[in-house]
């Protein structure tokens, strides 16, 4: 949401491209992810800017633990240090990404895109349970994918005015610890338009129902 508060011709190219495949008899579903190239490098722009889970562990939900000393670039790791990987420093390093504290979608387009993050966000590690892993992996995706479309058809998103006219820009900020959330802001959520009310209704509709 507070991605397409501050970046509103963002969402605008996004529901062009919805509108584009879907029109606006049907919301959008899975089916049509590989019809919406932009829409896909909204979603992973929005894993890679604000992190959802900062630090990861393993499949089993605990910490790793060093069974001996070892040495990692020039570092050493002495047995029984607990490993947490910080999945926000990884997602934010400027050698992977650039300008990495700036919204940016496109970055994952073209001939040479960026590090997909959900290499990095969904967790990693030798020591995963595989099929139980890939499973989340695939669900959480597929579930962010679909949210993101289903809401971008029905809804613009805006910075909130107040009743003097003034516009609130909304604060960027993360909730501390193992998942993070953003911080309550204002913004003015508003049925899509040029649309008969009955569609923007049914959408809606079909959005609270799912």
């Amino acid at each position: 949401m507070v991605s397409m508060v501050l970046h509103p011709e963002v969402a605008a190219e996004a529901q062009a491209g919805i509108d584009s495949v879907v029109g606006s008899n049907r919301l959008p579903s899975s089916a049509d992810r590989g019809d919406l190239p932009f829409v896909n490098t909204l979603v992973s722009g929005v894993l890679r800017w604000q992190a959802a889970a900062p630090t990861q562990r393993n499949s089993n939900s605990t910490p790793n633990v060093v069974k001996e000393d070892d040495l990692h670039d020039g570092f050493l790791i002495p047995k029984g240090t607990i490993i947490i990987p910080n999945i926000w420093k990884m997602l934010h390093d400027s050698r992977t990404y650039s300008n990495p504290m700036t919204f940016n979608p496109k970055r994952f387009l073209g001939p040479y895109p960026e590090l997909d993050p959900r290499k990095i966000s969904f967790g990693f590690g030798r020591r995963q349970i595989f099929l139980i892993n890939l499973s989340r992996r695939v669900l959480a995706d597929a579930s962010i994918f679909v949210s993101c479309p289903m809401t971008l058809a029905v809804f613009n998103i805006s910075k909130y005015v107040d009743q003097s006219g003034q516009v609130i820009e909304p604060v960027v900020d993360q909730t501390t610890g193992t998942v993070s959330h953003p911080t309550p802001f204002q913004c003015s959520i508003k049925g899509v338009g040029g649309s008969e009310t009955e569609t923007v209704e049914e959408r809606e509709r079909c959005v609270v129902e799912r």
